[in-house]
């Protein structure tokens, strides 16, 4: 879960708002995002090794974001693929080492 911290703090650090991460047929927010968007949409959280996860499906996901915009929470969608191609959370340190490359 380390991991996850890495990420949640990476994209918090990028841009306001609650990030949504598309993990497989899911998206899914963390940590205080988890826990602000559960009560505001009434959604259970899912605790994983100390880590607060909300999932939301994807097929209705801009609906959400419209939805948490309407009651003041600013909500942004993340999605990136793994090397089998599947949605999964991405891998910060080669975001970043691109990132240095590009400059």
């Amino acid at each position: 879960m380390k991991a996850l911290k890495k990420i949640y703090r990476f994209y918090k650090s990028q841009k306001d708002g609650a990030p949504l991460f598309r993990v497989g047929s899911d998206y899914v927010a963390l940590f205080h995002d988890a826990e602000l968007v559960s009560i505001t949409l009434n959604r259970p959280i899912v605790m994983r090794e100390d880590v607060a996860m909300l999932h939301l499906p994807a097929d209705c996901i801009l609906d959400v974001v419209a939805l948490l915009h309407e009651k003041g929470i600013s909500a942004y969608t993340v999605s990136s693929r793994n090397t089998n191609g599947e949605y999964d959370f991405p891998d910060i340190d080669i975001i970043q080492e691109e990132r240095r490359m590009d400059y």
